[in-house]
């Protein structure tokens, strides 16, 4: 849900939070919980550049989050047109009788991973409704 008086501040932090925000991907997991069926999450990772910490590949802040590709379906809907890069289909047969391969899940990510980045730097040059920053910095865990 979009708060009042969020875009506000969405518009300071955007210039200084998100500028050079690089979107990663490496990995997904099954997830069992409970109660419910046990379904694939992908870990998103903001990173932007700076001085606070140091990781193998040198940036310095990566806050993860983990979301299903429900959410990501949801984001997409919300959005409506966007990215030129293309959304995953769902494969539903196949992942109701057998689940899908490690290969799959793997194209899958890249393909989710391509997506989002292509949403973020899209945002960033303006081209998406400033109501809808809350929603994808929250999606992405940039703040």
């Amino acid at each position: 849900q979009i708060h009042a008086g969020v875009p506000q501040r969405i518009s300071q932090q955007r210039r200084s939070v998100l500028p050079s925000c690089r979107i990663r991907m490496s990995q997904w997991a099954q997830h069992r919980p409970a109660r419910g069926k046990p379904y694939i999450a992908f870990c998103i990772e903001a990173i932007q550049p700076g001085p606070i910490l140091s990781n193998l590949a040198g940036d310095s802040t990566a806050c993860g989050v983990w979301r299903r590709y429900s959410q990501f379906a949801e984001l997409r809907d919300r959005i409506g047109f966007g990215p030129s890069a293309p959304f995953p289909g769902k494969c539903i047969i196949r992942s109701a009788l057998c689940g899908l391969s490690s290969d799959q899940l793997e194209d899958r990510r890249c393909k989710l991973q391509a997506w989002l980045q292509q949403l973020v730097t899209a945002a960033l040059r303006n081209f998406l409704q400033q109501e809808l920053w809350p929603e994808l910095c929250s999606f992405i865990g940039a703040w």
